[in-house]
Order: C-alpha cells, then structure tokens, then sequence
C-alpha cells in the first residue's frame, strides 16, 4: 500500500487525468498465446534438436553448462583438441522491424 504522503505535492486526487485506465487487453492475449502454444507445441518439440535447451520445458541453461562440460572432459580423455565459441547476442535484438 501506498500512503498519501508519497504523492506530489501537485497531484490532484479528484482529476481522472491523473489515474492510467485498467485495461483486460492483456487477460484476452494470454489466453490467445496459449491456445496458439498448445496448438502448435507439438509440432515444434518434433522440429527442435536435443540440445536445444532454451525456452524449453524442463531445461535450463544449467543443462546447458552441464552438457558443455561433459563434451570438454570427454574431448580432454580422448586427446581430441576441444573449442568453444561464445555469442553474445544481447543486442541482437535491440530494433524490431514492423
């Protein structure tokens, strides 16, 4: 809660201007995201690679680490000379294109 005295001092509590309307937009996409999700979900677990871990259920980027780790201690034990490339795709993504 909220307490009056964290309000500016400007702030008039009787103007409808200075409260965000409450919108159920986002209750009716969930529900579309999830039908969409079910519908499609089958189809795509059939498409993607075991080792692929992200956004998936029941695995984690611990999964990953963990996998990375089992294939250098085996390439270690064969003598096989082993590498790794890290991407860091964090602004990939920064401008979406409409």
């Amino acid at each position: 809660m909220y307490d009056q005295s964290d309000l500016p001092s400007d702030h008039c509590t009787t103007m409808a201007a200075n409260y965000r309307p409450i919108s159920l937009r986002s209750v009716c996409y969930k529900l579309l995201e999830r039908l969409a999700l079910q519908s499609i979900s089958p189809t795509v677990e059939g498409l993607l690679s075991p080792d692929q871990a992200g956004f998936q259920k029941g695995r984690s980027t611990c999964d990953q680490v963990a996998a990375l780790t089992t294939f250098i201690k085996n390439g270690f034990q064969q003598n096989l000379k082993t590498g790794a490339v890290f991407l860091d795709l964090a602004a990939a993504y920064d401008t979406v294109w409409l």
